[in-house]
Order: structure tokens, then C-alpha cells, then sequence
């Protein structure tokens, strides 16, 4: 049993360059942005892989579906928030459309890589692992093989 509250995201950018994002309706993050992520839950005992839990939540937060482009996580951070391990992976969307389940959400967009640098600066993100994540992928995006 991990020493860790495992969670799994996505980091998916579009072919216009943006990047998804979803906005928490969880109390202790409520109107901050995120990353499609969330638990990574056990099934039939055992626990998800954090690529399963990652296509899944990203699914479940905004109705897309998700090939991931690398089994190797984006960015593992255990150091923003004490007691959370946070996997992400490198993603496109393959299917589905945009929606969002207001029950856990209150909004999903697409936003550049300036509008999330914004917000981050701005303290608009949930956490600084979301934007790291996203400055890894616009890295290997612009570098493709390093």
C-alpha cells in the first residue's frame, strides 16, 4: 500500500496548441484550474495503473477520450501537496466531445500556453505541478526526441 493518495491526469494539447484544462468545484479548490486528474481507484482489490486512472479521470471530467502518447509520466510530483503522489501523462483526445458534469466540475477549456502561464502567475491554477507539467509537454512538443 502506497504511503501516498495516488492521483492520475492527463496533459492533452490540441493541434492549435492549447491545452485542457478543467475548473475544480471540490470546496478546498473551488474556480481553480486543474489538469483532467483525479484518484487512481482500486479494481477488484488491486490498484488502478496510473495510465488506467489517468485515462479514466480525464474521460470522466470532460467526455473525451484520450490515447496516451508515452507510458512514461510527464511529471511525478510528491512534494507540492504532503501525503499526494501526482502522475501525469502526455495525451491527445481520440473522441468524445466536451462536456462537463457539473456535479464535480464547473467548467472545461482550452486555453495557450500564455493563458496558462497566466493563470499560474496569477494563482488561478489549483497547484504549480499543473503548469510544470504543461511547460514539460510544450518542451517535448518543440523538441520532439530529447
Amino acid at each position: 500500500m502506497s504511503e501516498f493518495i495516488e492521483i492520475a491526469g492527463v496533459v492533452a494539447r490540441n493541434e492549435q496548441g492549447e491545452y485542457l484544462l478543467v475548473q475544480e468545484k471540490i470546496p478546498e479548490a473551488y474556480g481553480k484550474w486543474n489538469l483532467p486528474a483525479g484518484h487512481i481507484d482500486e479494481i477488484e482489490g488491486k490498484p488502478e495503473l496510473p495510465t488506467q486512472a489517468a485515462l479514466r479521470e480525464g474521460n470522466e471530467e470532460t467526455g473525451y477520450e484520450f490515447e496516451l502518447l508515452d507510458d512514461e509520466p510527464l511529471l511525478v510530483d510528491d512534494q507540492t501537496r504532503p501525503g499526494y503522489r501526482f502522475h501525469t501523462f502526455w495525451a491527445r483526445v481520440v473522441g468524445g466531445e466536451l462536456r462537463v458534469d457539473h456535479n464535480e466540475i464547473l467548467d472545461a477549456g482550452w486555453f495557450d500556453l500564455r493563458a496558462v502561464m497566466e493563470l499560474d502567475q496569477s494563482g488561478e491554477m489549483r497547484a504549480d505541478w499543473q503548469a510544470a507539467a504543461i511547460r514539460k509537454a510544450e518542451e517535448i512538443y518543440e523538441n520532439p526526441g530529447n
